[in-house]
């Protein structure tokens, strides 16, 4: 079975992308979609990176909602030379677990494909380890897909607490609002200082969104106490500059996602979205859970 299958021109080569990743993984190199055809599910690649340029938005989304049926279990990487939002959006919603630019290293790919692994690991956890009281639950979480916001009332365990570092008051606001609406608990910071203080005194941050420009210092000085102090959490570089160099780094310290400001809500919705079903999975998983 290949584990990751490249279709089209991504903007870098099999041989770049393989210094990055696990050397024992198999990647497959198609120059079309037309020339992968998976016989079952099982035979479907962990992991696919397609090539959206030259297509226009319908077409595109009609591409990976096509490979999202062919591989329902695939975690699916758009590459186009300019994203739009409107095009990354629609094609999140088609099925894309994102939409990347041409230009994006391939450290950072190689860190999006590892994060695809993760979660297909914990999909195929879930399912094996949840109890019978709660299996409800995660069939409830399975069915749902993890773009759409959840309105339910959730259990506390299943909330998870997102920490916000932002030192603008109307955007600071605007987040903690958006993080509300997805049953996730907002903590909020308008300085390094701060956010330090409330990483110390928090018992739980399972989630993080951090500024990367602050008066008193950088985001990134906040990464490693952070992951010390709760090394299970998710964290999200806000940058208001597509920065490279930098959101490397930041992927190097830890983080595990980025969103460029001004960044579009509906975005932010489905990256937020994701991470709060990836952690209430996570904690189905736990065997004492409601004990």
């Amino acid at each position: 079975m290949t584990d990751i299958l490249a279709i089209g021109n991504v903007g870098f080569s099999p041989e770049i992308l393989i210094r990055h990743i696990d050397s024992d993984l198999t990647i497959r190199w198609e120059p079309t979609p037309a020339h992968w055809q998976p016989t079952d599910h099982n035979d479907a690649p962990k992991v696919i990176l397609v090539d959206l340029d030259h297509l226009d938005l319908r077409s595109s989304t009609a591409l990976i909602a096509w490979l999202k049926l062919a591989a329902p279990s695939s975690a699916i990487i758009g590459y186009v030379t300019a994203p739009t939002p409107e095009l990354t959006i629609e094609t999140m919603k088609a099925g894309a677990t994102r939409l990347e630019p041409k230009i994006t290293f391939p450290q950072i790919t190689a860190t999006l494909i590892q994060h695809a692994f993760d979660d297909l690991d914990l999909f195929k956890k879930a399912t094996q380890i949840v109890d019978a009281r709660h299996q409800s639950q995660l069939e409830n979480l399975m069915t749902h897909s993890a773009i759409q916001v959840r309105t339910a009332p959730l259990p506390p365990e299943l909330r998870p607490t997102v920490l916000i570092l932002e030192d603008e008051d109307l955007l600071r606001n605007l987040i903690r609002t958006g993080v509300s609406k997805q049953n996730c608990t907002p903590i909020t910071a308008g300085s390094i200082t701060e956010a330090l203080a409330k990483i110390e005194t928090t018992d739980r941050i399972d989630i993080a969104l951090l500024d990367v420009g602050l008066p008193d210092g950088q985001g990134s000085d906040v990464l490693e106490p952070l992951l010390q102090r709760h090394p299970k959490s998710a964290t999200v570089m806000l940058t208001a500059f597509s920065d490279m160099e930098l959101i490397m780094n930041c992927f190097k310290l830890g983080a595990i996602d980025y969103l460029v400001k001004p960044f579009d809500t509906a975005k932010f919705n489905l990256v937020l979205s994701r991470l709060a079903h990836q952690h209430r999975l996570r904690q189905l998983t736990q065997p004492n859970l409601g004990k």
